[in-house]
């Protein structure tokens, strides 16, 4: 949808008409609707259009007029369950509808203004575009999923907005002498999330993983290693990783009166916000002199950089971190700023 003057010429000069249009496409075909010479009032009358000829598009069966979208939604809920989607897959997807549909709403109220507006709300908030690029395709497919099955004739929201993609977050590895600081200052002011960094550094696990974690995750013999079920890692695969032993020890004792189906450990949804916290507390900085962030998922970062500069095999490496491809693990989880460059350099023979 688009709302805007057209180029015209008028005695012989380019110049923009005084009534605004509403370009907007139906069916594939770019059409444009004549509004009126203000903007405000021209906003109005283009949600009103937009919403006659949704309800034509919609081409409801009276059987359907009365049904509550939310209704409509738990049967879409319902098919993706039947075709086998996960857990997870479905917890996510009815949250987003549920939060897109609201009480009583019906399908014909739910248009391409209605849904602009509440991802431009979200933007608004500090919502990443992925995030919101995620509750569009919530949306869409559910009216993807009406046309096939016959419910309506058309998706009247395929014309909804994409966020654009902003440039990818550059982050950095905490200083060992940095996580040092952060992890003492946590100590003091929340011990159990000190532990949690300790469990994110050494694990090099992401913030929905550890989320994931139950306490019948952890092994403590033969050797301390942690499981991850399958659907409960990124890529969905299950997965073993060790774990030092006075870590695995550490968190044995967390665990202490806990019932084997309890969360190993508590890592909150806004994890994010209290490191931050936690680095002002230790005096460290959010952003470096290169721009780059420190962040929650810098300690996933800070895993791949210790192993390196431990000199561990970047295979193991590769398979620690879990990554596809080597590159993904040398180029963006290990931080070159932190290794021994002149070490290398010294190495080289006398020519």
């Amino acid at each position: 949808m688009r709302i805007a003057k057209r180029q015209i010429v008028r005695q012989g000069k380019p110049t923009l008409s005084r009534k605004y249009y509403l370009q907007i496409r139906i069916r594939g075909k770019p059409q444009r609707f004549a509004l009126t010479e203000e903007l405000a009032s021209s906003k109005a009358m283009a949600n009103e259009i937009i919403r006659n000829r949704q309800r034509i598009a919609l081409a409801l069966p009276m059987a359907e007029k009365k049904t509550p979208a939310w209704e409509h939604a738990l049967a879409f809920l319902a098919d993706l369950e039947a075709n086998g989607r996960s857990f997870h897959h479905l917890r996510r997807h009815r949250h987003i509808l549920r939060k897109i549909i609201g009480e009583g709403v019906m399908l014909h109220e739910i248009t391409i203004a209605s849904v602009d507006a509440f991802l431009h709300a979200m933007a608004k908030q500090g919502k990443s575009p992925r995030t919101r690029n995620m509750y569009r395709q919530a949306i869409v497919g559910l009216f993807n999923w009406l046309v096939r099955k016959q419910r309506i004739t058309t998706n009247p929201l395929l014309a909804v907005s994409k966020a654009e993609k902003r440039s990818v977050r550059l982050r950095r590895a905490l200083l060992p002498t940095e996580l040092s600081f952060l992890l003492t200052a946590t100590e003091k002011h929340n011990a159990e999330r000190a532990l949690l960094y300790r469990l994110a550094i050494y694990s090099g696990l992401r913030k929905s993983e550890l989320q994931r974690l139950k306490v019948h995750s952890l092994t403590l013999s033969p050797s301390p290693l942690l499981t991850l079920p399958e659907g409960a890692t990124k890529n969905r695969k299950a997965c073993v990783l060790p774990l030092p032993m006075h870590l695995a020890e550490q968190l044995a004792k967390h665990c202490e009166g806990k019932s084997q189906s309890d969360a190993l450990i508590y890592c909150s949804s806004d994890i994010h916000l209290r490191f931050y916290e936690d680095c002002q507390r230790a005096g460290i900085a959010k952003h470096d002199a290169q721009g780059r962030i420190a962040d929650f998922h810098s300690l996933r970062k800070c895993t791949g950089t210790l192993l390196a500069l431990a000199g561990v095999h970047p295979r193991i490496a590769q398979h620690i971190l879990r990554h596809s491809t080597m590159e993904l693990t040398m180029s963006v989880y290990t931080d070159a700023n932190l290794l021994p460059m002149s070490e290398g350099i010294n190495a080289l023979p006398l020519l």
